[in-house]
C-alpha cells in the first residue's frame, strides 16, 4: 500500500562559499561538497526507511541572490528527491526571497520540468488535503498569520491536520547565531494549534519538540542538517521521519561532516582530529598565532578565519 511515512526537514541553508571553509585543489569548497553529500545521502537514508512523502521546512539557501553552484547543488538535491520517488513539497523561509520567483537564482524552473505532480513550492498559507502550509510570510503579524491559517482551514477534510511551517513557535531554543527576526514566534492561538495534530517548523536550527499546552499538539523543530557556525556547536541536528499511522516521530541525527570544537590555547593536548573545525579561546602571547600552530599541527583540517 502507500506509504504513510514523511521525511521532515528544514534549514539546509545551501550555500557555496560557507563560513570555517577551505578550498581544494580545484579551488571548490571543501564543506560545500561535505554539506551536499550529507543532504543527497539523507535522501537516500529516508527512501530507505519507507519515506515517499519529502516536506522541506524552508531556507533551502543561505543567501538571497545565489550563484550558479549554489542553485545546481540545489537542483541536484530535489532532483536526486524526485528521481528516488519522493513527492516534494518545499515551504519558503525568511532566507528563500527570491529562490521561487522566475529568474536566474531560482528553483523555480524544477517545478515546471520535474514530472507532473512531484514537485510543489509553497509561497503563501495553502492548504493541500490535510496539510497545511505555512511560509514565511515577510511583513505579515502574528494575528495576519493567524487569519491566513483559519481562511486556508475553511473546508477542510475530516480527520487529522497537520502544519508545516517556517517559524519560531513559543518555548523555541536557538544557538547564538540563529538568526531571529521580530514576528517570527507564534503562539498556540495564532497557529490554531488545537486544529492540528501535530505541528513542523523550520527556521529553528537546533532539533527539538515543544510541548504547547495540555490538549495541544507537539510543535517539532526537525532543526538543520549541519552545523553552519560555532553557536549551534552544541544543537541537535538532522530530520525527521513522521508514521502518520501509527503518530510515531522519529529524530534522525547522521554524523556531521566535522565537528566544531573550541579549545583553549592554553592546553598543550590538542583536543581535536584534523576533521575538526577549532577555535582557540583564552591568552597567547605577542607572536604566538593560533593559526600558524593550528596549520603546524592539522596538516589538511580547517582552521579559524
Amino acid at each position: 500500500g502507500d506509504s504513510m511515512i514523511a521525511m521532515i526537514m528544514g534549514d539546509s541553508q545551501t550555500e557555496s562559499t560557507p563560513t570555517m571553509d577551505r578550498l581544494d585543489s580545484r579551488g571548490v569548497s571543501i564543506r560545500f561538497q561535505e554539506n551536499n553529500k550529507l543532504l543527497l545521502e539523507m535522501l537516500d537514508y529516508g527512501y530507505a526507511e519507507g519515506a515517499r512523502t519529502l516536506v522541506h521546512l524552508g531556507d533551502v539557501t543561505e543567501t538571497k541572490n545565489n550563484d550558479n553552484a549554489t542553485l545546481a547543488a540545489v537542483a541536484e538535491f530535489f532532483a536526486h528527491a524526485i528521481n528516488i520517488g519522493f513527492d516534494v513539497h518545499v515551504i519558503l523561509g525568511n532566507h528563500d526571497v527570491s529562490i521561487y520567483e522566475i529568474s536566474s537564482s531560482s528553483i523555480a524552473p524544477l517545478a515546471a520540468m520535474a514530472p507532473k505532480g512531484t514537485f510543489h513550492s509553497y509561497h503563501e498559507v495553502t492548504r493541500v488535503g490535510n496539510f497545511v502550509f505555512l511560509p514565511f510570510l515577510h511583513g505579515q503579524t502574528p494575528l495576519d498569520i493567524k487569519a491566513h491559517i483559519e481562511k486556508a482551514l475553511i473546508g477542510a477534510p475530516e480527520g487529522d491536520l497537520f502544519l508545516f511551517g517556517h517559524y519560531a513557535v513559543n518555548g523555541s531554543r536557538s544557538g547564538a547565531r540563529n538568526l531571529r527576526v521580530p514576528g517570527d514566534t507564534l503562539g498556540p492561538d495564532e497557529l490554531c494549534a488545537h486544529r492540528f495534530k501535530k505541528i513542523y517548523m523550520g527556521h529553528i536550527h537546533a532539533q527539538q519538540a515543544i510541548h504547547l499546552g495540555i490538549g495541544l499538539p507537539d510543535a517539532i523543530h526537525p532543526g538543520s542538517p549541519v552545523i553552519n557556525d560555532f553557536g549551534e556547536r552544541e544543537d541537535k541536528k538532522g530530520f525527521v521521519l513522521y508514521d502518520f499511522e501509527t503518530d510515531k516521530v522519529r529524530f534522525i541525527e547522521p554524523t556531521a561532516p566535522r565537528k566544531w570544537i573550541y579549545a583553549d590555547w592554553a592546553s598543550k593536548e590538542p583536543t581535536w582530529t584534523d576533521r575538526d573545525i577549532v577555535k582557540f579561546t583564552g591568552e597567547y602571547s605577542k607572536g604566538e598565532d593560533p593559526r600558524g600552530a593550528i596549520r603546524l599541527k592539522i596538516k589538511d583540517g580547517l582552521w579559524p578565519e
